[in-house]
C-alpha cells in the first residue's frame, strides 16, 4: 500500500469511529439513556442536532477519504500501464 492509501484508510477508520459515536448518541436519545461509549465525563444531555451534524460530517469525511483511496489506486494503475 502506498502512503496516500494508508492515510486514506486511516481517515476512513476515524470517520467510521466518529459515525459510530454519533449513532450511539442518537440511539441513547431514542432510548432515553446516555450512550455507554461516551464515558463518565460526557454530558448527560445530548443535542440531537449536534449528533446528526457529526454523523453527516463523518459520512462526508469517509467519502472524501474513499475518493483519495480510489484516486491513488487509479494513479498507481496508470503508472503501471505506462511502465509496462
Amino acid at each position: 500500500m502506498n502512503t496516500a492509501s494508508i492515510i486514506a484508510v486511516s481517515g476512513m477508520q476515524a470517520a467510521a469511529l466518529r459515525l459510530q459515536g454519533s449513532a450511539a448518541a442518537i440511539a441513547g436519545l431514542r432510548s432515553g439513556r446516555t450512550p455507554a461509549a461516551s464515558g463518565p465525563s460526557a454530558p448527560a444531555d445530548v443535542d440531537l442536532a449536534v449528533a446528526v451534524t457529526r454523523a453527516l460530517e463523518a459520512r462526508v469525511a469517509f467519502a472524501a477519504n474513499a475518493a483519495v483511496f480510489r484516486g491513488e489506486a487509479r494513479m498507481t494503475a496508470a503508472l503501471l500501464d505506462v511502465t509496462a
